[in-house]
């Protein structure tokens, strides 16, 4: 004797199994830049420094985010962040505002060729030739 699953079934079977490897196959994928650089993560990671750059500007500076946030642009624009040590750890002068209108204007020029590097967990400047 032979067991016949009832006709709703084999639609909703077939339907589950699209769905799960649809959901499998793109797992972890997020959207990517033409130049295969994860465009979120570098928006998310310059904001982040760009914000913290823009609160010690205002006054407040939390822990050594600024002192990160200067090296890592520094290191990626080549656009020195001014700022100067004192008791608390490294602080913005009366420079580091205009600097910060430096940074976004080098982002909005270079936004494109910015990617993410999944191995070191930062952003790479690549160039568009």
């Amino acid at each position: 004797m032979r067991m016949e699953a009832p006709p709703g079934a084999r639609w909703f079977i077939a339907l589950s199994i699209m769905l799960a490897m649809s959901v499998w196959m793109g797992c972890g994928e997020e959207p990517r830049s033409p130049g295969g650089g994860n465009v979120d993560q570098v928006e998310r990671l310059w904001r982040v420094h760009e914000r913290a750059i823009e609160r010690a500007v205002e006054g407040a500076i939390k822990d050594d985010e600024f002192e990160q946030a200067c090296d890592f642009f520094a290191t990626l624009t080549g656009i020195e962040v001014h700022g100067r040590g004192s008791y608390v750890g490294w602080v913005p002068t009366d420079e580091t505002g205009e600097d910060l209108a430096r940074l976004r204007k080098w982002y909005e020029q270079h936004r494109a060729e910015l990617r993410w590097d999944p191995t070191e967990g930062t952003i790479r400047r690549m160039s568009l030739e």
